[in-house]
C-alpha cells in the first residue's frame, strides 16, 4: 500500500490469546488519527481468529462517511507474515458500518503454530484515508485575520491567506537558515 496522503498504522500485542474463548474479543487502545479514533479487535469464532478495524466516531455527531483502503496484517517470526487488504467505507448511514474486517481471517490452529509466540499475537493495520465527508477537526492555531498585527509574512494557498511571523517560521521550519 503507498504511503501517500492520509495514512496510518495502528499496532498492537494481543496477550493471552491461546486462552480465547469461543465468541470472545479483545480490543486495541484507540488511537487518534486524522480527528477520529480507531481500534483493533481480534476474537475466536469457532476455529478461526476473526480480525477487524473498527472507527470509534459516535454516531450522533451528524452524518459523515470515511472511505479507505486497509491492509490488515498478522507478524510471525517463524513463517511469511500474513495479510488482507480491502476496502471499507465508515459512516452514519445504513448502508455503511463503524467496523470492517475478516470474520475468519486465519484458522485457528495455523494461528497457533505459526503466529503465536509467548501466548502473544502481534497485529497491525495499515490505513490509508481515501476520502472523507463531514469530518472536521478544530484548527490548533489561527493564522487569519485576527493575526494579522502580529505577523511579517502573508502566505497564500488555495486563495486563502495566512498571516505568520517570521520567527515563528524559523521555529517550526527543519530548513535552516541565517537570513531571517
Amino acid at each position: 500500500m503507498t504511503t501517500t496522503g492520509k495514512c496510518f498504522v495502528l499496532k498492537h500485542v494481543f496477550k493471552n490469546v491461546s486462552n480465547m474463548k469461543e465468541d470472545e474479543n479483545q480490543y486495541s487502545e484507540a488511537e487518534e488519527y486524522y480527528g477520529v479514533e480507531w481500534r483493533m479487535s481480534v476474537g475466536r469464532i469457532k476455529e478461526h481468529l476473526q480480525f477487524y478495524l473498527k472507527c470509534v466516531k459516535p454516531v450522533e455527531v451528524g452524518k459523515w462517511t470515511i472511505e479507505a483502503q486497509r491492509e490488515q496484517v498478522l507478524l510471525s517470526k517463524s513463517t511469511e507474515s500474513r495479510f488482507k487488504e480491502g476496502r471499507a467505507t465508515f459512516g452514519t448511514t445504513d448502508t455503511f458500518h463503524s467496523i470492517w474486517g475478516y470474520r475468519a481471517f486465519i484458522g485457528w490452529a495455523e494461528l497457533e503454530k505459526d503466529f503465536i509466540e509467548d501466548d502473544q499475537l502481534k497485529a497491525e493495520i495499515h490505513v490509508k484515508i481515501k476520502k472523507t465527508i463531514g469530518i472536521y477537526k478544530d484548527n490548533m492555531r489561527d493564522f487569519d485575520e485576527t493575526m494579522e498585527e502580529f505577523s511579517d509574512v502573508v502566505l497564500a494557498a488555495n486563495d486563502e491567506k495566512f498571516y505568520v511571523s517570521k520567527l515563528y517560521l524559523a521555529a517550526h521550519s527543519s530548513y535552516k537558515t541565517g537570513q531571517i
